[in-house]
């Protein structure tokens, strides 16, 4: 089951395992963290960082845009680049009327066995 991030700017923390799949879905709701916001025609783009560097760039896929929910994804090969032990950062951006927003910017996910 995937964990649920509902407002953009809320700070959570990952664990993330090597050589799994890492899904996380989101959803994207007005300011009352309830009525959803259609993201339908918008972009996402997330990655991982370490040291301030990209080493890895997750899979953003929108699965219910009039609702707005979406989904980001590690591959098992990707999870298994990670550095063990390390605390990643991760970053992810909503484009759309070429106007990028941030949805998470510089949260920590803890890459374990």
């Amino acid at each position: 089951m995937s964990d649920v991030l509902t407002n953009a700017g809320d700070s959570v923390d990952f664990k993330i395992k090597r050589g799994a799949t890492f899904e996380y879905a989101f959803q994207v709701t007005e300011d009352d963290d309830v009525t959803p916001i259609d993201i339908t025609g918008r972009t996402y783009t997330a990655t991982c960082k370490v040291n301030g560097e990209v080493v890895e760039q997750f899979s953003c896929t929108i699965t219910d845009g009039p609702n707005g929910w979406g989904l980001v994804k590690l591959t098992p090969e990707q999870t298994a680049e990670l550095p063990l032990g390390n605390v990643v950062r991760i970053d992810m951006y909503e484009s759309y009327d070429d106007v990028v927003n941030p949805i998470l910017e510089d949260c920590k996910a803890l890459v374990k066995i």
